[in-house]
């Protein structure tokens, strides 16, 4: 797995986007696996641009500037004009994000162009003077200190100061550490990093930038994944954050916006289980791009009894393949479906039949979570006996993973889960 970091900045304490790490497998640590959170130099923010209030409207006949905003825009706020047209906040109003006469509020605020404008704001507006917060009741207007002199046009970079990293997050970056190669090449797209926590499944931290995804720039799987992964973005939008830049260097690095949003909780009776299994079937409706026609799915078909059996995963459909609850995140105004590393083109009942062992293994009773798949379209698709073969695959391959690693309790956990689905279809696998 590549390492995943967040980029932070300082602010109300919220719950960020976690680590998509699989319930249903464990991500091992090694040299390429060093998840982290990383915390960049921005003290707060108080609604005094630095740069002559030329933020919203161009002052003098000058353009607008993000570095002249308090850095806390789209947090929390948002402002709507007459026109329905939706920015950041008042004073960047030339920021549109949408429009609330073209679609639910909500999904304007939750949407991909908010997310960009967010990440511009946070960017330009590091290390702005924390001397007043900005909020409704907080007083926002032109800094007058900043006013003595004429405006000469420029837009300087605010004052970067190094800040004490919240409790629990700091960590030191020593030499010939991945973490000391990755952010000299994203600082450009970060600004300066003062702490690093690497983490393993989530975190609680400020305010959030980028979620942050890098492997060590040379052949190999994990490479490739990530390659697929910076491909496939552009075509699984909106049900993916969107990625935002990338580095390529001694790493291969990608910088994803940050959602706010928790890992889905698929235990019976969640309000989360209808959320997921909508998500799931709007994966069904993605359409199949041409960068993933020859990436066609073979996993599990040295797992079948026959080549026949094979042939009857083979499809048209984009599929995700990894489906587990920490890779669908549950938002206030949207849900999310993350960690696209393992893209394939194939049978489109895989993705719900994966979910049906991921329902089975959180406590659900094999005919109820079919019950759920059965809500999905490409679960009725699927050919005769390509559900029945497929869950027989599906033992084999977890019986096969957990005979090498026997105290695995995940892959212990899926064999069982496995084991009940085909029980309950009266398959008996050898």
């Amino acid at each position: 797995m590549p390492t995943e970091s967040v980029c932070t900045r300082n602010g109300p304490t919220r719950r960020s986007r976690r680590l998509p790490t699989a319930r249903g497998r464990r991500r091992s640590a090694g040299p390429d696996h060093h998840p982290a959170s990383v915390v960049t130099h921005c003290p707060g923010a108080s609604c005094i641009p630095p740069c002559g209030h030329r933020s919203g409207r161009a002052a003098n006949g000058q353009q607008p500037c993000a570095d002249g905003l308090c850095g806390r825009c789209g947090d929390g706020r948002a402002s709507v004009g007459p026109d329905g047209k939706v920015s950041p906040c008042v004073f960047s109003t030339w920021m549109g994000v949408g429009n609330v006469h073209d679609a639910p509020f909500g999904a304007v605020l939750g949407g991909p162009a908010m997310a960009q404008a967010n990440a511009v704001i946070r960017q330009a507006t590091r290390g702005v003077s924390p001397s007043r917060g900005c909020g409704p009741n907080s007083p926002c207007g032109p800094d007058n200190e900043s006013d003595e002199g004429p405006d000469n046009g420029e837009c300087p970079p605010p004052d970067i100061r190094a800040v004490r990293v919240p409790r629990g997050t700091e960590r030191h970056m020593k030499a010939d550490t991945p973490e000391s190669k990755i952010l000299p090449l994203i600082r450009r797209h970060t600004g300066e990093v003062s702490g690093i926590r690497r983490t393993e499944r989530g975190f609680s931290s400020d305010l959030t930038v980028f979620f942050v995804k890098a492997v060590r720039n040379r052949a190999g799987g994990r490479r490739t994944s990530l390659i697929r992964e910076q491909m496939i973005n552009d075509h699984t939008s909106p049900l993916a954050p969107p990625l935002l830049w990338e580095v390529e260097d001694d790493w291969l690095v990608l910088g994803f916006a940050a959602v706010r949003a928790r890992t889905a909780d698929l235990a019976p009776g969640s309000p989360d289980v209808p959320k997921v299994v909508d998500l799931v079937r709007q994966i069904g409706e993605l359409p199949l791009p041409p960068v993933a026609e020859h990436w066609t799915e073979t996993r599990w078909d040295r797992f079948t009894a026959d080549p026949a059996e094979a042939s009857l995963f083979r499809g048209d459909s984009l599929l995700h393949t990894d489906i587990n609850p920490d890779n669908f995140l549950i938002g206030s105004t949207r849900n999310w479906v993350v960690d696209w590393a393992w893209p394939t083109r194939g049978a489109g009942f895989i993705d719900v039949a994966l979910l049906v062992v991921q329902l089975i293994a959180a406590g659900h009773d094999p005919g109820h979570a079919e019950r759920c798949a059965a809500q999905c379209p490409a679960w009725h698709q699927a050919q005769p006996g390509a559900v029945d073969a497929f869950a027989a695959a599906g033992l084999r391959m977890h019986r096969s993973y957990a005979e090498r690693d026997p105290d695995a309790e995940w892959l212990n956990a899926m064999v069982a889960a496995c084991q009940a689905w085909t029980d309950h279809r009266g398959i008996v696998v050898g």
